[in-house]
């Protein structure tokens, strides 16, 4: 009975860890979570999303809503090495905060034409960068 209380903690650890990474649906795999759950993002995150409350795709479009998300406009994982991969996550220029619908549409390839062109005009810089003019739709 007293292994079983001293395991106890351990699984409940562990199953309050699993909890926490179903929760964040972006974190699709071991890869992504670690930079997720570091404390630079999670500090850039806070800092993006208190210098700019306002979803920057909907006051595009003279809408005025709160953002709750940030979201990268090059994605972090196509950097090649590990350097390249956390100066992408903690690169101020390279997030933008948005509310939950528009970050859903962008990431279903529903691009609204300033982030569009953004993306376009990086293209040249990241060679590994795979999206076509085709693939991006704009939304106006």
């Amino acid at each position: 009975m007293i292994r079983f209380i001293r395991r106890l903690p351990n699984k409940i650890r562990d199953l309050r860890n699993n909890r926490r990474m179903k929760k964040n649906k972006y974190i699709k795999d071991s890869q992504s979570a670690k930079y997720y759950a570091s404390k630079a993002w999670r500090n850039m995150r806070e800092h993006i999303l208190m210098h700019q409350p306002l979803c920057v795709v909907c006051l595009s479009e003279d809408r005025v809503t709160s953002a709750t998300e940030v979201h990268h406009i090059l994605p972090f994982l196509r950097g090649v090495t590990e350097e390249q991969r956390w100066k992408l996550l903690l690169d101020e220029s390279n997030l933008i905060p948005v509310c939950r619908e528009c970050h859903q549409l962008i990431h279903k390839g529903f691009y609204p034409s300033f982030l569009r062109d953004l993306i376009l005009n990086e293209q040249t810089d990241v060679s590994s960068l795979d999206r076509s003019q085709k693939q991006l739709h704009c939304i106006n």
